[in-house]
């Protein structure tokens, strides 16, 4: 039965490390390792989509003159075979520097084939870049929609709960997935947009050529994510709004293409609940209106 531990946070990780001595290959200096380079494959779920070459250059440079600052974490597959669980920019930088070895902590020493390896393997990847602000917004979001389509977390509160982010922040995030595929790409190519707010408020405009010359405003710096917000307030927004009536929460949907105006009381709702529904009315709103 092959050993393995499941983490929660980067702290566990990082003071959990321990590898025997019998290991060749191998120099344990206090749980901090040396491991061949050649030994190491890649993480199949790493959520990082790409490396840019003039960011893995300067990172090379780094390390080349002040050393290796954090060691890279690995899975042990096999006696002359690991994995990478988070670290990868750091291997592809030490490559570059032609290294034979790099400072490595095992966190794990579970086969590919135990039923576990793929939970342990993406969501330790995925915590330790979030933890580390290594990921960008698309990057998170389609991480986290991987972790819910593989059926490692079966719900969004579960997703919340394992990241350690609030229910809000993970369907914000996924919301940015619902953008067209034109502002998509850009983003996976260019990065261009880093504010998860106002990437929140785009994916509200429904029409999609509306969206994309939206988008070019935001990108050239033309458009405010308050000036988005005032935008979707004007034609077709669903925000839940205050009355003045005491505890009275109204739900209130307009779209302003066919004066379509719908509202409901949403009192005993949960803020949850309410994201929910701003969710299936956006759906209901593309597919008919």
């Amino acid at each position: 039965m092959a050993r393995n531990t499941k983490f929660d946070n980067i702290d566990e990780i990082m003071g959990s490390a321990a590898m025997s001595e019998s290991d060749k290959d191998i120099i344990d200096t206090r749980n901090i390792l040396e491991i061949q380079i050649s030994k190491i494959t890649d993480n199949p779920f790493q959520p990082r989509l790409e490396m840019k070459n003039d960011d893995l250059v300067a990172l090379a440079n780094s390390i080349q003159e002040n050393g290796l600052l954090q060691p890279i974490l690995l899975n042990k597959l096999s006696a002359n075979k690991y994995e990478v669980v988070a670290g990868h920019r750091r291997v592809a930088a030490h490559k570059l520097l032609k290294n034979k070895t790099i400072k490595a902590i095992v966190i794990s020493n579970i086969d590919s084939t135990d039923e576990e390896y793929e939970k342990i393997m993406a969501i330790n990847a995925l915590i330790e870049n979030l933890q580390r602000q290594d990921l960008d917004i698309l990057e998170t979001a389609i991480a986290f929609q991987n972790l819910l389509n593989k059926k490692i977390y079966n719900t969004k509160d579960q997703l919340a709960k394992a990241t350690g982010k609030t229910n809000v922040y993970v369907s914000k995030i996924l919301s940015v997935l619902k953008l067209d595929k034109m502002i998509i790409e850009d983003l996976e190519k260019n990065k261009t947009i880093k504010d998860m707010e106002i990437l929140y408020e785009l994916q509200k405009i429904l029409d999609s050529e509306i969206q994309l010359k939206i988008y070019e405003e935001i990108v050239r710096g033309r458009l405010t994510r308050a000036e988005l917000r005032e935008y979707n307030k004007r034609n077709i927004t669903i925000p839940v709004q205050k009355t003045k009536q005491k505890n009275n929460n109204i739900f209130r949907i307009e779209c302003k293409k066919n004066n379509t105006t719908i509202k409901f009381s949403t009192e005993n709702l949960t803020e949850n609940q309410k994201i929910k529904i701003n969710e299936e009315f956006e759906t209901i709103l593309k597919k008919y209106f």
